[in-house]
Order: C-alpha cells, then sequence, then structure tokens
C-alpha cells in the first residue's frame, strides 16, 4: 500500500531521498536522524515484508517503519510498503524505479549506510552540476582509499562503483537491467586493470544472474559498466557502513564497515579539470578491497579450521 502527505512549507534540502528499510530498527533509527537532521522536502520511503516463518520479523518490521515514519519537519512523504516478501533483489530494484518513476534525479540510503551530515550537499551539488552530462551516471559518498592516497580536488571520477550511499538521475536506472540473462565478461575485464578484482566482479555477475545471489546492485554496477559510465566518488568518505550492528551481523569485522567519515567545505569545493580523466586513486582502492577480501577469506578459513580441530577431537572422545 502506497500512503501520501503532501505539504511543504520549508525545508533545508530540496532533493528527494528514498530510503530503503526492512527490519532492522538500530541501524534505521539512526540513517533517519540523519535525514531528519537534513530535512528533505521529499522522502520516499520502501519497505520490503517479512519473511514468511520469521515470527519475530513482523514486529521488527513493524517498528522499523514506525520509526521512518516519524516526520517532525514539513515533508512530502511517500510509502510503499510491501505486505509479503519480495527478497532483496527484487524489492529494492522496485523501489528504486518506483522513485525515479516519481522523480527526474535523488538520493538514495540504505537502512545501514549512515551519512556524514555534509553528505547530503554534495549529493545535491553533483547532481546539479552533471544533470546533463551522459557520462556521468552515478554520485557516491564511499570511497575505499582508507586514508590512503591524495587528490587535488574535493571528489574525483571513478569507474568503481559504490552504493553505499549514493544519487543519481532518472537517465540513468533507466539503462539498469536487473532480469539480463548474458553480459560481457570482457567488458568488465577491460575496464579494470586489475584481473583478481575484474574477476571478482564477474564471479558475482554470474551468480546474480544464475540466481544463486538476491541481488540487485551488481546488475546495477554493471549496467554502468556497460554504458561506459562514471561515478562521481569524494575525496574525504561520506559514508559510515554501519551494517556490523545488529541481527545481522555475521561476526566478522570487516574494515569496510565503520569507515571514517570527514566534512566536506561546500563553500570551497574544488572541481577536477577533466570529466575524461579517471583518477588513478582507483587502484589504492582496487588494492586495498583485494586486500581486505583476501583478509576476510582467511579469516573464514581459519574459523572451519579450527571448527574441523574440535570436532576430530570430539569424534575421538567417541567409543
Amino acid at each position: 500500500m502506497e500512503g501520501i502527505t503532501p505539504s511543504i512549507i520549508w525545508c533545508a534540502m530540496k532533493t528527494p531521498v528514498l530510503f530503503l528499510i526492512f527490519n532492522r530498527p538500530d541501524t534505521t533509527e539512526k540513517v533517519f536522524a540523519a535525514i531528519r537532521n537534513a530535512q528533505p522536502a521529499k522522502l520516499y520511503l520502501a519497505a520490503d515484508g517479512p519473511r514468511e516463518g520469521r515470527e519475530d520479523e513482523t514486529e521488527r518490521c513493524r517498528i522499523t517503519r514506525e520509526i521512518s515514519t516519524a516526520i517532525d519537519w514539513e515533508c512530502e512523504l511517500h510509502t510503499l510498503f510491501r505486505d509479503r516478501n519480495l527478497g532483496c533483489r527484487e524489492a529494492v530494484s522496485s523501489a528504486i524505479t518506483w522513485f525515479f518513476e516519481q522523480e527526474e534525479e535523488g538520493i538514495i540510503l540504505e537502512d545501514d549506510c549512515l551519512p556524514h551530515p555534509s553528505f547530503f550537499d554534495f549529493c545535491e551539488n553533483m547532481l546539479d552540476r552533471y544533470r546533463n552530462d551522459e557520462r556521468v551516471m552515478i554520485v557516491t559518498g564511499t570511497n575505499f582509499l582508507l586514508g590512503a592516497g591524495t587528490c587535488d580536488y574535493t571528489y574525483f571520477y571513478s569507474k568503481i562503483i559504490s552504493i553505499w550511499g549514493w544519487a543519481a538521475w532518472r537517465r540513468s536506472w533507466c539503462k539498469h537491467k536487473i532480469d539480463r540473462r548474458v553480459f560481457n565478461a570482457d567488458r568488465i575485464h577491460t575496464r579494470f586493470g586489475n584481473r583478481v578484482f575484474s574477476d571478482h566482479l564477474v564471479k558475482m555477475m554470474r551468480g546474480a544472474i544464475r540466481g544463486n545471489i538476491d541481488t540487485w546492485d551488481i546488475q546495477w554496477v554493471y549496467s554502468i559498466i556497460e554504458n561506459d559510465g562514471v561515478c562521481i566518488t569524494p575525496y574525504f568518505n561520506q559514508i559510515k557502513n554501519i551494517g556490523y550492528e545488529g541481527t545481522h551481523f555475521s561476526g566478522t569485522m570487516s574494515p569496510l564497515f565503520d569507515m571514517t567519515t570527514r566534512d566536506i567545505n561546500m563553500d570551497d569545493i574544488r572541481h577536477p579539470t577533466d570529466s575524461a580523466d579517471v583518477s588513478k586513486l582507483d587502484e589504492v582502492a582496487i588494492l586495498n578491497m583485494i586486500k581486505i577480501y583476501k583478509l576476510e577469506r582467511g579469516i573464514v578459513e581459519l574459523s572451519i579450521n579450527r571448527l574441523r580441530k574440535e570436532f576430530n577431537k570430539f569424534a575421538r572422545r567417541i567409543p
């Protein structure tokens, strides 16, 4: 069901925001507080329904929706609340499509992506500046530099796509194909100089197409790659992923979670000189992600080996 509460008198930010929620009241409350601080003129809320057989999920979904609809500023609220569970792939993708059917451009936040206050101003400025630049398909709030690399500008043009807090235009999203059945692996390898990184993306894409991974984001990333699109990326990270909190934490704390965020002074913004010049900062970010991926894989393998040893010890005691 969809409810609309119109009326706008004054607000701090004109750019519409889509907030994607599900069943995490803890993280949702923090991200919603950041949205409340920005006071967007229009807020779109999309929530997937509770899964069958999860007795406690109905209540968590209800509380999460209640938190997100506690509007105390002048705002036009739109809701898309699912009664049944569609899953990540369909629920998120269709919610973003719904959002861009209403709006030409906007900001998208998930319930575990906590933005720095300057994230909203940065996105609003970039959406306006690159509105008619077809090559720029997305603005992200996240970089994976982890403090490494240097840049003379406030942001850079990147081939890496991150959806931990992002913004885009209808013109970009209309090129997204969630139900694609084929893709060009060579196109991914050509885009990134690092074969380890591109192999990982190819593996993810194959998993999404085969239905082994219930996701929407890798298809979106490939749609941008397919159209030779670039991503506007801030030099100072704007998003802290707090997905390690609450009920969905797997137990392995990634260095990519809880990354440091820093203010962007929009009064002193420094624009890159050439939109065709994709920064070599990508190389730094890719190496960081590869190192972290290998570290996490090593932790998982270590845990499995420990469990195997404990099981073998137990088995030897059985007469």
